[in-house]
């Protein structure tokens, strides 16, 4: 099994690359990760993830969103034992993304001063050692749709795509800082193999350059 990791803010183009790929591989050869939103206990839809962040104390919004992806890492650790040499698990929102995401949403979010204490660190802790541990057992790939620069382009088209609320601009131009610089972090967690590319370009161009590093990675060479 392979896992490949779509990684990049909100815009970027993660769940369009991934929806390519997973056309573009033979039929059978990919399986998608659940969606994050699946192992929130406080969201029943997605649709539910917009009023939970605007009514929700940031520390605690960021504690979710990476014991969340702890416990999605564990469910496609426990899949990989199961799935062929072959396949490729897709996950949309790598931990790169989320650990910029938390950051993100405490920078940003409700800040009540009546939460309990919660450390953030021991949440990210955890979340590294379930990198590490699913990357021992498997190859693990992180594809990174970057924003060089500022991020208005992707602002434009968010606007343009009626998604202007201010404080969910506040927070996307909050997660592009955060992104920048966590991206050359957490991969360093497992020495998970990286693939860059420019969020700017056109779509066929990234799923071919992601596409060739799926395909290295699974015949055991290091991505270019």
């Amino acid at each position: 099994m392979t896992v490949a990791f779509l990684d990049g803010v909100d815009g970027s183009g993660k769940t369009t690359l991934l929806d390519r790929l997973a056309h573009a591989l033979a039929p059978g050869r990919a399986v998608t990760a659940l969606p994050l939103w699946r192992f929130l206990p406080a969201l029943a839809t997605p649709a539910d993830f917009t009023p939970w962040v605007t009514s929700t104390d940031a520390t605690h919004i960021a504690a979710a969103l990476l014991t969340g992806q702890t416990r999605r890492l564990q469910t496609i650790e426990n899949l990989g034992r199961d799935a062929g040499n072959r396949v490729v698990v897709l996950v949309d929102r790598g931990p790169a993304t989320v650990v910029a995401s938390a950051r993100a949403h405490l920078r940003t979010g409700i800040q009540t001063g009546h939460h309990q204490a919660i450390d953030l660190a021991d949440h990210v802790g955890r979340l590294r050692d379930a990198v590490e541990r699913l990357a021992a057992e498997t190859a693990c790939l992180s594809i990174e749709l970057q924003v060089i620069g500022s991020p208005d382009q992707i602002l434009d088209r968010l606007t343009a795509e009626e998604r202007a609320d201010p404080g969910y601009l506040r927070y996307l131009r909050a997660l592009h800082r955060e992104f920048t610089t966590f991206i050359d972090r957490v991969p360093a967690w497992a020495g998970l193999h990286r693939v860059r590319l420019d969020a700017t370009q056109p779509v066929d161009a990234n799923v071919s350059g992601a596409l060739n590093a799926v395909r290295a990675v699974l015949d055991g060479r290091v991505p270019g």
